[in-house]
């Protein structure tokens, strides 16, 4: 199993597709949507489901 929390989408997307692995990606925002980045998207959270695929969620990064 891959451990992608914290890392950048691109990286994380990257070491997916270098493995061969299928994966799903899901935003998630603040209720306030002020202020994100997003360029800066990171894996908060990752599910591996029952096929070996991975379910990413990520959230961007806030500017200050």
């Amino acid at each position: 199993m891959l451990d992608l929390v914290g890392l950048k989408i691109n990286y994380a997307i990257k070491k997916l597709d270098d493995n061969k692995k299928n994966y799903i990606i899901s935003k998630t925002y603040p209720p306030k949507k002020i202020n994100i980045d997003e360029d800066n998207l990171f894996v908060v959270k990752q599910i591996v489901q029952n096929d070996d695929s991975y379910l990413l969620i990520v959230a961007a990064k806030m500017r200050k």
